[in-house]
């Protein structure tokens, strides 16, 4: 075939929404190489006639626009890229999802090295998008400068780590995949492109490397990335099909296989997979889990260690790795004990429910530790009572009130967990709760995880806390929604007043921060009266090695109208400006502690900032009232 264009993009389209496939279609028209001298090859996939006749009137009269349909009966995306590939005039080769972008330079930049390296195939970085938050990730190479690498070499397996063996960040050379017949494996709707992509590398003469350009947005809010996320179940109550389980098994195991034919080291490409769609795996039961074991235990038995491209992916992806070799080859998980904490002070109207949540939690193995802090109704009663039906509950009386920082604190010391959450006693929690932060800690490697919440008046959800309350925050953690976990650290140099940031309930702590923290707490002579949460939080975010947030698991904050109706309007905003100025000294005490020089002051005035602004707020709701 005669090359009548330098590039050609190829996207199969399957019932993409308009304005999706349109941003797409804009990202191509944006190039800098120049849209008049690519050629598009779109092919649609057994759409409706309606969607047909939608895409022709929009791509009508653009004469660099092929446009053909796969409509072959069982067939799969798989097919419908190798009829991409049969259509295809150009030098060089992309390929582009009718749900993602290119970025303006990509085509331009990516040809302009591929002519003058000679390579067969090469590998740029891709931005990622979860719903709005966005990650970048490069090609791994030892420098930043563009590398070849040549047929043999280990540094191919190597650089293949993630992202290499996806379409959307290659580049091929059209000539090389014709003459290998190098084509996708028939009927495949997932997966086709780590095959393709093996075979590809397997042949190539040489592979080009590009670490510093990230020249591609895949999203995933839509397309195959959300029907493959509801395909596995991914969210709560995962319930695993065991024909996609024995499915996802031989094709992973079809690519060890083909890797090792191809003497391509493809063990962190396999890792990565089992990493990244495995976690709903963890949640099978019964059948499920059997089935899974049987058919992936033998190849996770062939497989090195996984060795991913930054230390935190690394340690995720061994943690995951890890509960899954110990669920499969059953072998019992490392039993964590969890300490839950419940200072509580004439709390009989509560705290049998909170209670009842906690020993509904899916992690049984939970020392409950309830601190009561001389209380004169029947609050010492209920938790007795419940302490000898539950031999994992245990009963602290103080016979007089020593105030909740006091109470808070002698829970912790008393505590014998390897992880340690501190609850309310008119608070609970969803039955997920432990567990969700105890694998947030286990996959992130961080000692301090803050959790999701729900602020509600008795039965009433008032507020959901996803990215802490704020859209504009999402930045910090990824929506419940998405087939991927990903845990966000904390940036406490970016602290912003927040109910999830300051409040104590929100945190599962290892017992190795507390130990550190412990003497900052003990060394407290001035009273602590109000908001002692906030002392407890920024002693903990200080001398953390790692603190991240997570949105799995719900914390159910209880704002009753006990406390807002027994003080008049004067007494309530007299409390809480007296609470606010009292928690400004806590902090600035706390800051001469951890913090040196220029560092300290800096410091306690961003936080001291934020402070004076929801105390505005506070007067603001007060006058209003």
């Amino acid at each position: 075939m005669a090359c009548t264009y330098t590039v050609t993009v190829v996207t199969p389209v399957r019932d993409t929404p308009i304005p999706v496939f349109q941003r797409s279609f804009a990202s191509l028209k944006r190039q800098s190489f120049g849209f008049d001298k690519i050629q598009w090859v779109v092919v649609l996939h057994q759409c409706s006639p309606l969607y047909k006749e939608q895409i022709s009137g929009l791509l009508g009269g653009y004469p660099n626009i092929t446009l053909a349909a796969e409509e072959s009966p069982g067939s799969a995306l798989s097919d419908a890229r190798n009829r991409t590939l049969d259509l295809a005039e150009g030098k060089w080769l992309f390929f582009l999802d009718s749900d993602d972008e290119l970025k303006d330079d990509v085509i331009r930049e990516v040809v302009r090295h591929m002519e003058a390296s000679d390579a067969d195939t090469g590998v740029f970085g891709a931005e990622l998008d979860y719903n709005g938050f966005r990650v970048t990730s490069l090609p791994d190479a030892e420098s930043g400068e563009a590398v070849v690498l040549s047929r043999g070499d280990e540094r191919i397996g190597k650089g293949l780590c993630e992202y290499g063996l996806y379409l959307w960040t290659r580049c091929y050379r059209r000539r090389f995949l014709s003459e290998n017949d190098i084509r996708f494996r028939p009927y495949m709707d997932f997966g086709e492109d780590l095959f393709f992509n093996n075979d590809a590398t397997a042949a190539a003469g040489k592979v080009l490397i590009l670490p510093e350009l990230s020249g591609y947005t895949h999203y995933l809010t839509g397309g195959m990335g959300t029907r493959y996320a509801k395909r596995i179940g991914a969210g709560e109550g995962t319930k695993l099909s065991g024909e996609f389980i024995a499915g996802y098994a031989l094709l992973l195991d079809g690519l060890y296989e083909a890797g090792r034919k191809a003497a391509l080291a493809l063990d962190n490409v396999i890792w990565y997979q089992i990493w990244n769609y495995g976690r709903p795996f963890l949640y099978a039961k019964g059948a499920d889990k059997r089935l899974f074991r049987d058919a992936l235990s033998p190849l996770l038995q062939k497989l090195r260690p996984p060795r991913m491209l930054s230390a935190d992916r690394q340690k995720q992806a061994e943690s995951i790795c890890r509960r899954i070799m110990e669920q499969t080859c059953s072998r019992p998980a490392l039993p964590y004990l969890i300490s839950v904490i419940i200072p509580v002070h004439n709390g009989e109207a509560y705290l049998s429910e909170c209670l009842e949540a906690l020993q509904k939690q899916t992690w049984k193995h939970l020392e409950i530790l309830v601190v009561d802090d001389g209380s004169t109704d029947a609050t010492a009663r209920i938790a007795e009572d419940f302490a000898k039906r539950d031999d994992r509950i245990r009963v602290i009386r103080k016979r007089v009130c020593q105030k909740q920082f006091l109470a808070r604190l002698t829970g912790f010391e008393e505590a014998r967990g390897d992880y340690m959450i501190s609850v309310d006693g008119d608070d609970r929690c969803s039955d997920d709760y432990v567990e969700s932060l105890l694998l947030a800690a286990c996959e992130s490697g961080a000692d301090l995880v803050v959790g999701d919440h729900v602020l509600y008046f008795t039965q009433r959800t008032v507020f959901r806390n996803l990215a802490m309350g704020r859209m504009e925050d999402r930045k910090y953690l990824v929506p419940q929604d998405m087939e991927m976990e990903f845990y966000a650290p904390v940036d406490i140099n970016d602290y912003r007043y927040d109910q999830s940031l300051v409040a104590v309930w929100s945190k599962l702590i290892r017992r190795d921060l507390m130990e550190r923290s412990l003497p900052t707490f003990r060394a407290v002579t001035f009273p602590m009266s109000f908001f002692e949460d906030v002392f407890y939080s920024g002693v903990f975010y200080r001398l953390s090695r790692r603190s991240v947030f997570t949105n799995h698991g719900t914390y159910y904050y209880r704002r009753h109208s006990a406390s807002e109706t027994s003080e008049d309007l004067i007494q309530g905003l007299e409390r809480n400006v007296r609470g606010q100025l009292e928690m400004i000294v806590q902090l600035r005490w706390l800051l001469r502690q951890t913090d040196a020089g220029k560092e300290k002051t800096d410091r306690f005035e961003a936080w001291r900032d934020s402070l004076w602004k929801v105390m505005e707020s506070r007067y603001v709701v007060y006058i209003r009232k």
